[in-house]
């Protein structure tokens, strides 16, 4: 787990040397504390953070091939060993027991086609000698992040936006996307391939791309279709023993994530989910891992109970770690970690989580992408729900909205019953796809506009972020509605908010973490089950539950989902008050958190006006830097 940078340079090579590159890649330390390496060769330049897992000794990057061939390489390729056997009958020659040189050879071998033959996470960039071109890619579910910036005479590329922001061209020229603070004023966070900034776009999840060095073209192409497995022609027959095959590939997915050269554990929520990786590492695994869980004071939203019931019935090694809430300094902090403005409030639990462990492993195995892919959010209950409610005239709708609206008090509990009940309530006439959308709604148009400046609105106008969930509904046409939310959610939220989170939170903190659930083997299966094996009336995750049946205490099994949040309602922010940014928003909307639960729209203000202070630092002083 690293980080990579570099560029080619059309203009004037020597203007962009090793101390600039060093910049770039010195800024994401944290990333790969480690161990540093630098290429420059020509127009190429590439660096490489490194946080080492497997081959302590002989992985370093930038690693060149005998051909010349030299490869940048984030994440992890877990089927390496394979893939090297596979390498070896092919007459390759190795000379380190790395994934990176597995996965260098690979390109030589197979060029583009070796990206079928991966199982892992990963963002890499192999700088082709003969060809004289770079080719990169993004892993299938997105999982590991590429940044990249092009004009006439720049590309440039990194691993996160703030080593970008070293170089002297995109300092000259960065500018906000008013399109991005549409995104996030409404969902908390930005939709792919769009970034805070104009001018940087990232790499979206199974794309690759060839930049030819000679003159400049930029080819970028999809390798992985996910729609593909949720087309109704390609489902699996419903006679046949989904809970067995599921079972084999979820192990599979599990003990392929247990190669390390360097401590590793689990994290423990006590929820399905990570239980279920504990339970499958106890089964496969002669090796007892470590499991770690954070806890709160706040029992509403402590969890540690039921993580231990996991623990003692297993027999595990288990670490309860606490957690506080952040201060001022540490909000700003995680700001700068993710580079944009983003107020997913689960960042602090899953930031605290993974700091905590740190002293005890490099390396922890997440429960992250279940729910996505087997309906296991309360978000996919409501759908259904829905389904049935709007049958009720519009009017009506409207009606019992404002009277709930009127009575009901904020409790600010945990996802309260309060705060779901007035959610759903408030999406009366909706359509079923846009409802779906308006779930995880944070600010709603009519709020935006009164936030919004009359010029930012100008500046958006035409563009809704429901368009782009619009679009992903679109290209799954003939599956049952359920299957379209799921592929949906697995094109925006897992890929945007979910792997963003779980990236930068744990990088932050030099952790590497990896989510069996997102193998693309288990993904592409549960795309192809049957409806009834995901979500049955209420029953969620159906096929999980099934399969872990005799590996889990049943009042596990049945445990409703709950969700990794943390207290946020700690900033006291009824106000959005950019210090310099009146053109952006005007200051005349508020927030009455005794009339409604105020905890992700005072969490997006407090997000946004850091993020924003730390953007006009920028300006003045051409660094991303965070406030002491």
């Amino acid at each position: 787990m690293c980080g990579i940078c570099g560029w080619i340079n059309h203009s004037d090579p020597s203007r962009m040397g090793s101390e600039i590159l060093r910049g770039m890649a010195d800024s994401m330390t944290h990333r790969g504390p480690d161990e540093s390496g630098e290429l420059i060769e020509g127009t190429v330049a590439m660096a490489h953070k490194r946080l080492r897992i497997i081959d302590l000794e002989d992985g370093k990057q930038p690693m060149r091939s005998q051909r010349g061939n030299a490869i940048v390489f984030n994440g992890e390729i877990y089927n390496y060993i394979e893939l090297r056997e596979l390498l070896v009958q092919k007459g390759y020659t190795f000379r380190t027991n790395s994934d990176t040189e597995v996965l260098l050879a690979s390109y030589e071998i197979w060029g583009q086609d070796c990206l079928e033959k991966l199982n892992g996470m990963f963002s890499f960039v192999i700088f082709d000698k003969s060809n004289r071109t770079l080719f990169f890619a993004r892993d299938r579910l997105g999982k590991k992040p590429f940044y990249y910036y092009k004009s006439d005479k720049l590309f440039a590329f990194a691993s996160e936006i703030k080593a970008l922001l070293v170089l002297p061209e995109i300092q000259k020229k960065i500018k906000i996307n008013p399109l991005a603070i549409s995104d996030f004023l409404s969902l908390g966070y930005i939709l792919s391939p769009k970034t805070i900034y104009e001018g940087i776009d990232v790499l979206q999840a199974a794309n690759c791309g060839t930049y030819n060095i000679s003159n400049g073209d930029i080819r970028i192409s999809q390798f992985w279709n996910l729609e593909d497995f949720y087309h109704p022609d390609n489902k699996i027959s419903p006679d046949t023993d989904c809970a067995e095959n599921f079972r084999e590939l979820f192990f599979e997915a599990c003990r392929l994530r247990l190669r390390s050269d360097v401590p590793l554990g689990s994290y423990l929520s006590g929820g399905l989910d990570s239980s279920s990786i504990v339970a499958a590492i106890k089964e496969i695994s002669k090796n007892t891992v470590r499991a770690f869980t954070v806890g709160f004071d706040n029992k509403s939203y402590d969890e540690t109970v039921y993580a231990k019931a996991v623990s003692d019935f297993l027999g595990l090694g288990h670490t309860i770690l606490s957690s506080a809430q952040p201060q001022n300094n540490e909000l700003s902090k995680l700001v700068w970690f993710f580079d944009a403005p983003f107020a997913d409030t689960s960042i602090i639990p899953t930031y605290a989580l993974n700091n905590a462990a740190r002293k005890y492993t490099t390396v922890a195995l997440s429960g992250d992408g279940a729910d996505e892919m087997l309906a296991g959010y309360q978000t996919h209950l409501a759908d259904q729900f829905y389904g049935l409610y709007r049958n009720i005239p519009t009017a009506l709708q409207k009606y019992i909205y404002f009277i709930a609206k009127k009575f009901i008090k904020p409790s600010y509990r945990k996802v309260s019953m309060d705060y779901k009940l007035l959610q759903f309530l408030s999406g009366y006439g909706l359509s079923a796809e846009k409802a779906h959308y308006w779930w995880r709604v944070i600010f709603t148009d009519d709020e935006k506009d009164k936030i919004m400046s009359p010029d930012l609105l100008r500046m958006c106008a035409g563009y809704n972020p429901y368009d782009i969930f619009k679009g992903y509904f679109e290209k799954v046409p003939k599956s049952s509605f359920l299957d379209k939310t799921l592929y949906v959610d697995q094109k925006t939220w897992l890929q945007d908010n979910i792997l963003v989170k779980v990236d930068r939170s744990s990088m932050a903190n030099s952790m590497e973490v990896r989510s069996p659930f997102l193998d693309y083997k288990v993904v592409e299966y549960t795309a192809r089950m049957q409806e009834k094996l995901k979500l049955e009336g209420r029953k969620q995750k159906v096929i999980l539950k099934s399969a872990m049946k005799p590996f889990l205490p049943q009042k596990i099994i049945n445990r409703a989902k709950s969700g990794f949040n943390s207290p946020t309602n700690m900033t006291g922010k009824t106000q959005l008050r950019p210090k310099r940014y009146s053109y952006l928003f005007s200051n005349k909307f508020l927030l009455h958190g005794d009339k409604e639960d105020i905890t992700y729209k005072a969490f997006s203000f407090a997000v946004l006006e850091k993020w924003l202070d730390m953007y006009d630092h920028f300006l003045s002083t051409n660094k991303w830097e965070c406030e002491s």
